[in-house]
């Protein structure tokens, strides 16, 4: 209900706000962002690839889809 109403009335949300509220998936400080970008990166590049791009594609296609086509 906190995070509807701040986004219907444009407020701004704190970063440690939207990461407790599931907004988001890390709030971290501006001189720690280079790094934590990097290491996200590079944990995604090592993982699993052909298995993380099915999974967009699958959430791209089911974004197409209206829910009568379920």
């Amino acid at each position: 209900a906190q995070a509807t109403r701040m986004m219907m009335l444009g407020e701004r949300i704190p970063g440690e706000e939207a990461e407790r509220i599931g907004l988001i998936y890390k709030c971290v400080d501006d001189d720690a962002l280079e790094a934590e970008s990097r290491g996200l990166a590079e944990r995604l590049a090592a993982g699993p690839t052909v298995a993380l791009g099915l999974m967009k594609r699958t959430l791209r296609e089911g974004l197409q889809t209206g829910l009568a086509a379920t």
